[in-house]
């Protein structure tokens, strides 16, 4: 019973049970009643008091069934065992029966088939005490015929001369089950016939359309009732046996201006193929009559409708088979068109949009009207346009060397841009980053996007920072700092380690000191020694060791680099000699920052 009311939760449902359920439940709360004044003593319970409770399972009882209750004798102050109790149904006894433990009686009484046995009744219970007889409060019942359903249905209702059409009928008692050898009626346009129900309960009946002619035919059935069953009567079924037609329409065009004609054709068909000439097609539009149109010898119709009445918007035009002989199926098409208006004016006029009806005194219509989207629209787009464009421009902008620079494509030797920067402090990083690890890194990102910009070192995405710290320093960039550098970013992204301030210091010092020195050195310091070998496995010295001088690109874009060739020769015996390198022959090597790794490139 707590089921019933668990929160969230149906767990009796669907059941059939459940008003039962409910019902059982609010008898209990009374019985609980009854019994806490007993508890509080608000009944005296002394020796004089006797008395008998009735009461049945079921105060509706069909024929055949049984009446079944039961009840307690209460006899001098204590609940009476092996006490005589009478049952009467109307005066007449129906039943005696003894008293079992606890004062409790129980009985069930077969109702007999018999149709004297119908309708209601009242019954009580007698018991025989120290005072004189006592008798139960009333209970009354009602005796009726078990009811049936007698059902009849058809798998179709719409059939052609050639098609078939079953109709079945099925008698059930008021439990769901069949009722077999039953005999019923059937009536078929008034043509009433009999039939016998099969073991399943049913009965089924089939014919063509030709069999059962043009037009509409009812069917019903009906079951007299034979006790203890009840009559039943189904409902009735209408078959529809006519020609099947069909209708297709066609616009010249769904979209067209107030006061242009609504143009087009259609044709109508039956059996899907067959032309039905001189008809009378109906055409509506939004379900108001509008004119006939007439099938030519091939079933086709052609139709012109003004639209001088109509009003702006969409619209639905339906062609409809309404004035038709009773062979001939009703069927319909559908079309639907718009009416557009445009709106004219002296120039200067505004331009004309479709769906905008504006003059220059509705230009408020134009934001806050039907179709304001599209101007809001319009907006957003110009504004994306010219933001775009700034950033654009300005990106050029830092793209462009500043007064006093290093060209593109050549090297910026110390001094053209370090006097500018010697003068500047080390850029400190945002306060709003939480932490010294993320400051560091800030300082990493930032020195790297300047060299890559300014210094213009062809620094690639996919290089490890120990790949990047290799470059700076064969392009002659102090090697304390670039080493600093990279170990405090290695600490600072990939470990777990927990910086400090001073590690966020020194990190902007040094990367500070890489912007200020740039890359360049003097001839004959010999730092800017060139390795080739594999990419990314270790380098190698060569047997000739190359000391860097400063290079130029020309207007080829061909590199030309001066370099001292140090051979196993007297000292004073190496000559220089100018070479020119295409940037573009090794496929991923740096290109901007003039050192070119792999294979004899230099």
């Amino acid at each position: 019973i707590d089921g019933l009311t668990l929160e969230d939760s149906t767990p009796f449902v669907p059941n059939e049970l459940v008003e039962l359920i409910e019902q059982l439940r609010d008898k209990i709360d009374d019985v609980l009643t009854e019994v806490q004044k007993v508890i509080e003593e608000d009944i005296p319970w002394d020796g004089d008091i006797s008395f008998i409770i009735l009461w049945v399972s079921d105060v509706s009882v069909y024929l055949g069934d049984s009446i079944v209750g039961g009840g307690y004798v209460f006899l001098s102050g204590a609940f009476a065992e092996g006490h005589a109790v009478e049952v009467d149904m109307d005066g007449d006894t129906l039943i005696n029966v003894t008293t079992g433990s606890g004062g409790r009686f129980a009985f069930t009484y077969p109702v007999p088939v018999n149709e004297s046995w119908l309708g209601p009744h009242t019954l009580t219970a007698y018991a025989e005490a120290t005072n004189g007889t006592i008798a139960s409060e009333p209970v009354a019942i009602t005796i009726s015929l078990i009811p049936t359903t007698l059902t009849l249905s058809a798998d179709k209702t719409l059939i052609g001369p050639e098609e078939r059409v079953r109709v079945i009928a099925s008698l059930k008692d008021a439990e769901g089950s069949a009722l077999p050898s039953f005999e019923c009626s059937f009536d078929l346009d008034g043509d009433v016939t009999t039939f016998v129900t099969d073991d399943d309960g049913g009965a089924d009946w089939s014919w063509t359309g030709a069999e059962l002619g043009f037009g509409t035919h009812s069917a019903s059935a009906s079951f007299a009732g034979v006790l203890p069953y009840a009559s039943s009567t189904s409902g009735t079924v209408d078959i529809q046996v006519d020609i099947h037609t069909n209708i297709t329409l066609t616009l010249f065009s769904d979209r067209l201006r107030l006061g242009y004609y609504i143009v087009g054709e259609g044709r109508l068909v039956s059996n899907d193929s067959d032309p039905m000439p001189s008809r009378q097609v109906s055409l509506y539009v939004d379900d108001e009559f509008m004119q006939y149109a007439r099938t030519g010898a091939d079933g086709t119709f052609a139709f012109s409708i003004s639209t001088d009445n109509m009003t702006e918007g969409a619209h639905t035009l339906r062609a409809s088979f309404d004035l038709r002989e009773p062979i001939w199926r009703y069927s319909e098409a559908e079309a639907g068109f718009v009416i557009l208006s445009r709106t004219y004016m002296d120039y200067p006029f505004f331009p004309w949009i479709p769906g905008w009806n504006i003059g220059f005194g509705d230009i408020p219509y134009l934001f806050f009207g039907e179709n304001a989207y599209y101007t809001w629209l319009l907006i957003v787009l110009g504004l994306a346009v010219v933001v775009k464009a700034m950033q654009v421009r300005k990106a050029r902008r830092k793209d462009v060397p500043e007064e006093g620079g290093s060209p593109e494509g050549t090297d910026l030797p110390e001094g053209i841009l370090a006097e500018e920067l010697g003068r500047a402090e080390p850029e400190h990083a945002p306060e709003w980053l939480p932490s010294a690890n993320e400051k560091v890194v800030w300082h990493y990102s930032h020195m790297i996007s300047f060299l890559r910009r300014r210094r213009r070192i062809g620094i690639e995405d996919n290089m490890t920072h120990w790949e990047v710290a290799r470059l700076l320093q064969s392009l002659g960039y102090p090697e304390n700092a670039t080493k600093n550098a990279t170990v405090l970013f290695e600490k600072a992204f990939y470990s777990s380690a927990v910086l400090s301030e001073a590690d966020v210091i020194q990190m902007g010092s040094s990367a500070h000191m890489l912007k200020r020195v740039g890359g360049a050195r003097p001839a004959g310091q010999g730092q800017g020694r060139l390795h080739h070998g594999a990419r990314g496995g270790r380098a190698r010295r060569p047997h000739d060791a190359h000391d860097v001088l400063p290079g130029r690109v020309d207007d080829r874009g061909l590199l030309h680099i001066q370099h001292r060739l140090e051979r196993h020769e007297p000292a004073g015996s190496a000559d220089v000699r100018d070479r020119q390198v295409r940037p573009e022959l090794q496929d991923g090597d740096i290109r901007n920052g003039h050192h070119y790794r792999g294979d004899g490139v230099v």
